[in-house]
């Protein structure tokens, strides 16, 4: 993800993801910790969260994710969800 302030819209997962920082720094909206080069993060299953970067390096971490990722409204509602078979179609197209 840039720097400089870029984002990964609000969403949550069905399953747990692991996440292991190599450059930047990032944090997510919901929440005052920030990630940073060296640091491992785990992300519940169902919890909500906005992914923001911080300061303008660019943002590189290595997410294991499990399950499909749901994109969510200003009210936590799903409004579309996404899983390995749609990003294997994304990348072919």
């Amino acid at each position: 993800v840039k720097g400089g302030g870029g984002l990964l819209s609000c969403h949550r997962h069905t399953g747990p993801v692991h996440a292991h920082v190599l450059q930047g720094r990032w944090r997510y909206l919901e929440h005052e910790w920030v990630a940073e080069a060296g640091s491992y993060v785990y992300e519940t299953p169902g919890e909500t969260h906005t992914l923001v970067t911080v300061g303008e390096e660019d943002m590189i971490t290595l997410f294991h994710v499990t399950g499909a990722l749901m994109y969510c409204d200003e009210r936590g509602q799903v409004t579309r969800a996404e899983d390995v078979f749609d990003k294997v179609r994304m990348a072919r197209e």
